[in-house]
């Protein structure tokens, strides 16, 4: 029977309170419980109480010994697995006097679009069994294609079973340039705290994200251009970009479909569908035609190599494509029975400018085809696209001027196929924005359907279109517009949508859209446990949210919406503006979408391992060399242990080829003499491959003592940052930080720090944190973990051999031996606290100061290299300050400096020109000339070499031993100091231009410092 209030009065009557002699109301109970449990002492979960704010009892009833509880909305908005389940069971068991198994708690969601009936908490509860339930309802479709669309023939590592190996997942990294309504290009949100949001996802989505689910097996189509290279060359059977060519061999047909048509268009229309203007070749699998597309490459650089073709049931699976690039050949199978007239991407490649068919092509061949079956089976070809290019879609007529990379999804979708009315919502209303934002993110949202196809096509009567046949398992928006706080974090906040656009509670193909709440929550998990562990133990979860936006509703796949933190909130973007932070957060959300993908197949995941350190390579004898490393260890994650590793080797430090696979962290080859190699390592697992370790090389001459080139700039950081009672904000002239690569995000600087300034409007008057937009369509380099390259270019030039090591091998004695010469690389390596004036919430209790430019244990053992003759060539942009004023500065490090490198003061910021001039008093670097360091504004991302601005360049004062070698050329203060042991540069070596100015500068320190050298 059911229970009235007054009923409800009595079974809470265990934990009721009475007022002023009066029994307490329902509600009152109610919330005197939640508010209880919230601020309970020695909480399961401090951070998370088991009733989330606003949380309320609707109705209650009893029968049959049973209790039944129906809460509101809030209830859900919190993650739930099983023993949390268990635990609310408990405790109202407890508090009401009942058996917790008696227990029915159910969640009422709102009318309207939500509208369904009471759902009970075991719905919401995320565990693998729950979700292979929930997987298990699919009635159409194969959750898996044969065949997967694009797959390595030649990898050499194992196969990444317990990985995404085969799956295809849809990553859309929030807005970007839109035509605005009145008339104009512009950002979807406010350019603040040095990015913008149409960008800043970017910076986790392309350099950690998607390399992450792709090393781990997976085809990840991204709803926007992932090249930043802005040079784009299209080489088509229809016709070609510039001086490239298309070459047929064998014979070749016309075929009944449509395609690319010629090279790269100027202008896209507002309902240009590029993809079905021109024409496709076939050819008869098994025959001996092939294709040749040779593409004339404008500038050296990485570029994107996308290929395209027609689908049809009669094409072959597994069609052969191999890139000629600088590092040689790859080969991969691609699946031409689905995913046809789109750009699908095969991986980034090193190029080299003109056109080379021997180094600089795409082979797609008929007669390596494995065939199935007797019915004939045919090749088909299309266009080859390098490069991700300029934008050159054109609402109203007009294109933005700006990177392919930084316009809304809606253009590059358009660019990549997307039929206009299935896609783009033509009758979509104005609103705030524009037409064009509403058909932006219904474009990124009805992606995945369209790939997917019948019955799972894009929504208003089109769910049965062919589609391209790509069985999508998820669909991930990333966002990072969780508001605004003064007080601490924003944090995290997950948004997913039970019902979809016309209100069903299943995906088209039979399975249960709760899919995408375990997806969310799963999601939600991972990051707060990596931000927990990692950076702050009070990183905010804000809820786990059923909404019905469009891009989480009109998805037919599991999908999640990522709001990870607040791009407005200074406090956030304290950790959001590190490179570390990205990283990790990335590998978070990437652990939980392969969990999610492990959970819905039935398999055990593997995490992929962490890149090796340690990475030396030694000559020890004939033409033998030596590499060595260490695995690195996961402490979050058990199964991300290696099993093996790839060694990738390069001639000249940018194109390495398909790599050697070994078992144990060591390994020997054959290199030539007199020529530089460089080597590059990976780990691997039944998960996946690693991110590549920093890169060491080596360069042998017979009768020749090697020098010793170490790397010790490991560094990423974000900007420095300053705060007072009325201005605070990042302070990029004080110290831009280090980007992971680029600096993906970047807009400009702060020009507003003032607390009190309001927000206007977002285009030029976004207030407290609002930024220039100087860099916004050009990246800025950070570091490339490839310095030795530089140095060893250099060593070379000079006639030197060297072996080579990363700092933490040299200072743990991985590698060991002696050299006449230690070239040091100290870049812009500098101790790194973590974020200051952080308020408790938010508070780095996980975090230390990190990248000493020479730590303890390297400056000993630096010392015992000085004291048995050795000699020292030190070059970076914060040595002095570090070693003696940084926050990891003593009296050890002071007396290093001044007895070691023979620095007895310093000044930082002691040029703006960034000339250096040969000082007279110096033998060996009188007769240099003058020379320049760092990149100046305005360089292009594609021009070769591009180095990294320096924002500080130091002065020493010289102690008694040592003398002034190099000056600035502006103030004439000294760039650069030299002793009988030691040769100090008060800026990296590695960004001195021109580059011939390297080997002099280095030549010059060790003919001073009288290391022999070849005649």
């Amino acid at each position: 029977m059911k229970a009235s209030f007054v009923a409800l009065a009595l079974i809470l009557s265990a934990f009721a309170a009475t007022a002023n002699g009066q029994t307490m109301n329902t509600d009152e109970k109610t919330a005197a419980l939640i508010a209880r449990v919230q601020k309970r002492d020695g909480a399961v979960h401090p951070y998370d109480a088991l009733f989330p704010p606003r949380t309320k009892l609707l109705e209650s009833s009893t029968a049959d010994g049973r209790t039944r509880l129906v809460f509101n909305t809030f209830l859900g908005w919190r993650r739930w697995y099983p023993a949390e389940v268990r635990e609310l069971h408990a405790l109202l068991g407890t508090e009401l006097g009942v058996d917790p198994d008696a227990l029915e708690i159910l969640i009422r969601y709102p009318s309207g679009r939500e509208r369904f009936e009471d759902v009970p908490l075991s719905e919401h509860v995320t565990s693998a069994e729950a979700i292979l339930a929930r997987e298990s309802g699919r009635t159409v479709n194969a959750p898996a294609l044969a065949a997967p669309v694009v797959q390595r023939v030649d990898y050499a590592g194992p196969a990444p079973e317990n990985g995404l190996l085969g799956r295809n997942l849809v990553i859309a990294p929030s807005h970007g340039w839109t035509w605005h309504k009145e008339q104009r290009w512009q950002f979807q949100r406010c350019r603040l705290h040095t990015t913008v949001e149409d960008l800043y996802t970017l910076s986790y989505a392309y350099p950690f994200l998607m390399p992450m689910l792709e090393n781990a097996g997976a085809v990840v189509y991204s709803a926007k251009e992932r090249d930043t290279n802005t040079n784009e060359v299209i080489v088509d059977n229809d016709g070609v970009t510039d001086k490239s060519r298309f070459e047929l061999h064998g014979v070749w047909t016309h075929a009944n479909a449509t395609g690319w048509r010629g090279g790269r268009p100027a202008m896209v229309g507002d309902w240009d569908e590029p993809f079905r203007a021109g024409t496709v070749m076939q050819a008869e699998a098994g025959s001996e035609a092939h294709a040749l597309y040779v593409p004339y490459i404008p500038e050296d650089g990485r570029y994107s190599v996308y290929v395209s073709w027609a689908q049809s049931s009669s094409n072959s699976a597994s069609v052969p494509v191999t890139v000629r690039h600088l590092g040689g050949e790859t080969t991969f199978r691609v699946n031409q029975q689905v995913s046809g007239n789109t750009w699908v991407l095969l991986g980034f490649f090193e190029f080299a400018q003109g056109a080379d068919a021997a180094k600089g092509a795409v082979r797609i061949s008929a007669q390596d085809v494995i065939l199935e079956g007797e019915e004939p089976q045919w090749v088909t070809i299309d266009a080859v696209r390098f490069g991700g290019g300029m934008g050159n879609a054109a609402p109203g007529g007009t294109i933005s001027n700006k990177p392919r990379y930084a316009e809304a999804a809606r253009y590059f979708l358009q660019y990549s196929g997307a039929p206009a009315d299935a896609i783009f919502h033509r009758d979509t209303p104005t609103g705030h924005f524009g037409p064009e934002y509403s058909r932006d993110y219904y474009a990124k949202s009805e992606w995945p359907n369209y790939l997917m196809g019948a019955p799972s096509g894009p929504n208003g009567g089109w769910r049965n279109t062919a589609g391209l046949g790509v069985p999508v398992d998820l669909y991930l928006a990333w966002h990072t517009d969780a508001g605004v706080s003064h007080d601490g974090l924003i944090g995290t906040h997950l948004i997913y949508s039970v019902t979809d656009a016309e209100g069903n509670t299943t995906y088209p193909d039979g399975r249960s859209r709760w899919l995408g709440r375990d997806l969310a929550t799963l999601i939600d998990d991972e990051i707060a446990r990596s931000a927990r562990e990692l950076y702050t133990s009070t990183w905010q979860r804000r809820h786990i949210h059923n909404r019905s936006l469009a891009e989480t509703s009109a998805s037919n796949v599991p999908t999640a919406l990522i709001e990870l933190l607040a791009h407005q909130n200074m406090n956030d973007m304290k950790y959001g503006l590190d490179p570390r932070f990205k990283f990790d957060i990335s590998r978070a959300v990437y652990k939980a979408l392969l969990r999610f993908v492990a959970a819905t197949q039935g398999y055990e995941p593997v995490i992929q391992p962490l890149p090796p350190t340690h990475l030396s390579v030694k000559h020890i004898g004939g033409g033998t060399v030596e590499i060595a490393w260490r695995e690195q260890p996961d402490p979050l994650e058990p199964s991300a242990n290696a099993q093996g590793y790839i060694v990738y080797t390069s001639s000249d430090g940018r194109a390495f080829d398909n790599g050697t696979y070994v078992t144990a962290p060591r390994h020997t080859v054959e290199v030539p003499e007199n020529e530089t190699t460089y080597f590059r390592v990976t780990a691997t697992n039944a998960g996946g491959e690693s991110f590549p370790s920093r890169v060491a090389g080596v360069r042998w001459a017979n009768e020749q003592q090697a020098i010793l080139i170490v790397d010790g700039f490991d560094r990423v950081s974000g900007p420095a940052f300053v705060e007072n009672e009325t201005t605070a904000g990042f302070d990029r002239d004080i110290d831009p930080g280090v980007g992971w690569h680029w600096n993906y995000g970047l807009v400009g600087n702060v020009y507003d720090y003032d607390r009190a300034s309001d927000w206007q409007n977002d285009l030029d008057s976004p207030g407290w944190g609002a930024s220039d937009c100087d860099w916004e369509d050009r990246l800025e380099k950070g570091n490339s973990f490839d310095h030795i390259v530089a140095h060893g270019e250099a060593a070379a030039a000079a006639g030197l051999a060297f072996d080579s090591a990363l700092s933490e091998a040299y200072a743990d004695r991985t590698i060991d031996g002696t050299w006449p010469l230690i070239d040091w690389i100290a870049g812009l390596q500098r101790s790194t606290p973590p974020p200051a004036g952080m308020p408790g919430i938010g508070n780095p209790d996980r975090m230390t100061t990190e990248f000493e430019v020479l730590n303890a244990a390297a400056r000993e053992r630096l010392q015992r290299h000085a004291a048995d003759g050795g000699k020292l060539l030190l070059s970076g942009a914060y040595i002095a300050e570090d070693l003696l004023e940084g926050p990891m500065a003593n009296d050890a490090s002071r007396t290093f400096a001044r007895n070691v490198l023979g620095i007895a003061s310093y000044e930082a910021k002691a040029t703006r020109t960034n000339a250096v001039l040969p000082s007279d008093s110096v033998p060996n670097f009188d007769a240099m000339g003058r020379l320049r360091f760092g990149a100046q504004l305005g360089r292009t991302v594609n021009q070769l070499p591009v180095v990294m601005s320096v924002p500080s360049a130091e002065t020493f004062g010289p102690g008694p031993q040592a003398s002034v070698a190099m000056t600035y050329g502006d103030s004439g203060k000294p760039a650069a100091i030299a002793s009988a042991d030691a040769v100090v540069l008060g800026f990296p070596l590695e960004t001195i231009l021109p580059v011939e100015k390297r080997a002099e500068t280095l030549k010059a320190a060790a003919a001073h410092l009288g290391v022999a050298q070849p005649k």
